[in-house]
């Protein structure tokens, strides 16, 4: 079945930039065959929250990239 989990990282905390690099490393390395993974953060902005949203795919699909 699938599912979604959401994670938003605050980098500009103390350690927040360190816990917002393990999220961006965890999902990156999320399967692309399991899971669809977005992660949207501001790019002129460094310490603005990031959002990272993965959601496990149902049925069988190919990869789109």
């Amino acid at each position: 079945d699938g599912g979604r989990l959401a994670v938003v990282a605050y980098p500009g905390h103390p350690g927040g930039a360190a816990e917002a690099r393990s999220g961006a490393d965890f999902f990156g390395a999320l399967d692309p065959l399991v899971f669809d993974v977005l992660n949207l953060q501001l790019s002129n902005r460094q310490q603005a929250p990031a959002l990272f949203v993965a959601e496990k795919k149902t049925g069988e699909r190919s990869p789109r990239c």
